[in-house]
């Protein structure tokens, strides 16, 4: 640690917390600080003997053991081993630490906790409150934790009496490939805010007992095999995130989904077989971020209620049977960035647009793989500010959902499908491809000027390839009109193929594009987002 010099108090270096008198050490946080090696049982650490706060996180020390020295901290209350490449078997002296409020072991995949010593950690560590474990023979000796607040398992079975931690308000037990149905007895778990049981095995329906959870804020059943959802959990009135994406689940979206709860914030049904339309009304949607609806079979109208969602930041509604003129009035939502109605069957012409500045905040728009006509209308290009304006001025990077979800969508790199696990607040995507438009570009949009080659007739130069930096491959040659713009801009127009991909600093750009059709093979929305 670069603040640890002698001669200086120890009480004024990183990571350490002294008590009020300024003698003793109550506090160390070590976390993700490169220490490496082993400690031993006569290790120094284990001198603190008025240590109440210790975290040792992120670290390598491997392949040590977890030290039995850990037993000698009597007055401990908060314990973080995670994720610092432990192994072996937990000692039992850990079971001394009868102050104990909060440990976490977890991230240690060389770790184990034996029964034996499960059954006295539970015997003497009666003041848990929070709990982080991996594999380990934890079956019904757990529940005799009655303040336990908090329980993360992972690597582990599935316990049979969750149901007893009455007190319980945060579970997360996700990839423990557990399989069968969700037991009905987790709807006594009534204090229960967060739940997540993703990427599992779980199968058949959703339990309608989950609607007794009427604290429920968060609820994650992702990457499962649930083959129903009850209509019942529209009852959950306190929800802030659903999502039940990467199932089997199969019906109609419940059509008091829009009036579920006015603090829900996310909504991701993506990637199950829903079919029947969307629900018409969105009235209890004052808080609502994120609607995902990508991959399933919804038909019908997208219904305008949504424009009550004035919060919505993200919409993706790709890769279904939807049939439509385009959403206009979308423009209303002044925080809209993300807009995916790729590969469904809106139809007409782009238009239609009654407000001076059109979806300021779209950064990424996905219209391809529909049935839109006509001529682009200048208005259109004209304004997406935030596609013109983007920039990598943030010193940190900044990324699009928040604290338990974050957004991810799939888009088009060199021909192939990229899936961003997290969206750049800089990126900006357009794809307009497979459709039939026709026309010139207008000579305004996205700001950038046309060279004089955008006006004339002339042909085009001899077919060739340009390499940029190694980055990016533009192509032309391919029909009555090759276009170069401004600022990095590469239009190509082909009667076969046609192919753009614009690089402004940090933010990638892509769009396809054929005369009279514009189409793609590969792009943002297709498949899995």
């Amino acid at each position: 640690m670069e603040s640890w010099e002698e001669g200086i108090d120890c009480c004024s270096w990183a990571g350490v917390t002294c008590d009020r008198m300024g003698r003793d050490v109550i506090g160390l946080d070590l976390s993700d600080s490169g220490l490496q090696g082993t400690i031993p049982s006569n290790s120094s650490l284990f001198h603190l003997s008025h240590l109440q706060w210790l975290n040792l996180s992120f670290n390598n020390f491997s392949p040590s053991p977890i030290s039995s020295g850990f037993g000698q901290f009597g007055k401990l209350k908060y314990l973080n081993l995670s994720r610092s490449q432990f192994s072996g078997q937990v000692p039992l002296e850990l079971s001394y630490l009868s102050k104990l409020t909060s440990l976490d072991l977890s991230g240690n995949t060389e770790v184990s906790i034996g029964k034996s010593v499960m059954d006295r950690l539970v015997q003497n560590l009666t003041k848990l409150r929070e709990l982080h474990l991996d594999k380990g023979d934890y079956q019904d000796n757990i529940f005799r934790l009655p303040n336990l607040r908090v329980l993360t398992l992972n690597r582990g079975k599935l316990p049979p009496s969750l149901s007893s931690l009455k007190a319980l308000s945060y579970m997360d037990f996700q990839s423990n490939n557990l399989s069968g149905t969700i037991p009905v007895s987790f709807g006594g778990l009534t204090k229960v805010m967060y739940f997540c049981l993703s990427s599992n095995n779980f199968t058949g329906q959703i339990p309608s007992s989950l609607s007794k959870l009427e604290d429920l804020t968060y609820l994650d059943l992702a990457n499962n095999n649930f083959v129903e959802i009850p209509s019942s959990i529209c009852n959950l009135s306190s929800l802030q995130v659903l999502d039940l994406s990467r199932n089997n689940l199969s019906g109609m979206i419940p059509q008091c989904l829009g009036n579920l709860s006015d603090s829900l914030s996310v909504v991701d049904f993506r990637k199950n077989n829903f079919h029947g339309t969307i629900p018409k009304k969105f009235a209890k949607c004052n808080s609502l971020r994120t609607l995902v609806f990508n991959g399933n079979q919804l038909e019908g109208l997208l219904p305008q209620s949504l424009v009550n969602c004035t919060k919505l930041e993200v919409l993706d509604l790709g890769n279904n049977k939807l049939n439509d003129s385009f959403p206009y009035w979308l423009e209303a939502l002044p925080k809209l960035q993300v807009l995916v109605l790729r590969s469904n069957r809106f139809s007409g012409r782009i238009g239609g647009f009654k407000t001076n500045s059109s979806f300021p905040m779209l950064c990424i728009i996905d219209l391809s793989h529909n049935e839109f006509i006509g001529v682009l209308p200048t208005k259109f290009f004209e304004d997406l500010k935030a596609i013109k304006t983007a920039k990598e001025s943030e010193v940190k990077p900044k990324y699009m959902g928040e604290e338990n979800y974050q957004d991810s969508i799939v888009v088009a790199w060199k021909g192939n499908d990229l899936k961003l696990e997290r969206i750049l607040t800089i990126f900006t995507t357009m794809d307009l491809s497979s459709n039939k438009f026709y026309g010139q570009i207008p000579q305004d949009c996205v700001e950038f000027p046309l060279s004089k080659k955008c006006k004339t007739d002339e042909p085009p130069p001899p077919p060739s390839i340009v390499k940029e930096d190694n980055d990016s491959i533009f192509t032309s040659g391919f029909g009555w009109k090759a276009v170069l713009m401004g600022y990095g801009f590469g239009f190509m127009f082909g009667s076969t193929m046609g192919y753009l991909m614009l690089k402004i600093g940090k933010p990638e750009l892509l769009i396809r594009l054929i005369e009279g059709e514009w189409h793609g093979k590969h792009g943002l929305g297709q498949g899995e987002t």
